[in-house]
């Protein structure tokens, strides 16, 4: 957590799941507010999961517009490093929720992962899937 707050300069740190990058780049209203509210109170970053989903998302549209615009999003945000802790969070995540017969996306395992390895709060609106990963701080757009 030290290592966090001399990046961030002691601001609090949020990481953007896909369903927020989607919503602000369709220009919702809503995705936009929460955007420019959650820049000028903290350090905002993505996990590569995210912007994995981003760019595939844009490739499968066919549109080339839609691929210059993605990533001239993605470039403007911190890209977590998904390193070997990470993983290994990922993978109890994983491997607790296969026990309990509840299960989770190997994608969301990865971002719940990768989220809490760098002590960040999850901004989604996947509260169905997210809420269930405890220690996961979670925040609702």
């Amino acid at each position: 957590m030290e290592a966090v707050r001399q990046r961030t300069g002691g601001r609090a740190t949020v990481c953007l799941d896909t369903d927020i990058l989607v919503a602000i780049q369709r220009e919702l209203p809503a995705a936009r507010e929460a955007a420019v509210e959650l820049d000028q109170q903290s350090n905002v970053s993505i996990t590569p999961i995210s912007a994995f989903e981003m760019c595939l998302g844009a490739h499968a549209s066919g549109r080339p517009e839609n691929i210059v615009s993605t990533i001239e999003m993605l470039r403007e945000l911190v890209l977590l490093p998904m390193d070997l802790e990470s993983c290994i969070e990922a993978g109890k995540i994983a491997s607790t929720l296969r026990e309990t017969g509840e299960g989770l996306y190997v994608r969301d395992a990865l971002i719940a992962g990768i989220v809490m390895r760098h002590g960040e709060t999850l901004v989604t609106r996947n509260l169905r899937h997210f809420n269930r990963v405890d220690g996961l701080r979670v925040k609702k757009w």
